[in-house]
């Protein structure tokens, strides 16, 4: 099967990673298991830094890393002058164009 490759919204991630009783938790283990590869960029990645750093949140600094540590691995890095373009186009889809796959998504998991 061919792993499908994705942009996580900064939000969506930080659910994921944060709250696993609650509606985004289904992502964790289709990243682990490799049925989705998320894209990211440093600007992503520091935007992810930068928000679980969020006092609302209340994480200490191994509790940030580990966060990380949950999320990184399974991560493929896109680098280059044109990173943000793989960005652009996902804020170019409109929510209900997108909904079926997050629907196809969760029920591979």
């Amino acid at each position: 099967m061919t792993s499908m490759r994705v942009v996580l919204d900064t939000n969506v991630l930080v659910s994921a990673l944060l709250f696993r009783l609650r509606s985004m938790a289904w992502l964790r283990p289709l990243w682990q298991s490799g049925v989705i590869v998320p894209l990211i960029s440093r600007d992503t990645i520091a935007e992810l830094h930068r928000v679980l750093l969020y006092d609302r949140f209340g994480l200490s600094d191994s509790e940030r890393v580990e966060a990380l540590r949950l999320y990184r691995p399974w991560c493929e890095i896109v680098i280059g002058p044109d990173d943000i373009t793989y960005l652009s186009a996902a804020a170019l889809l409109t929510l209900p164009s997108c909904n079926w796959r997050w629907q196809d998504a969760r029920t591979l998991w």
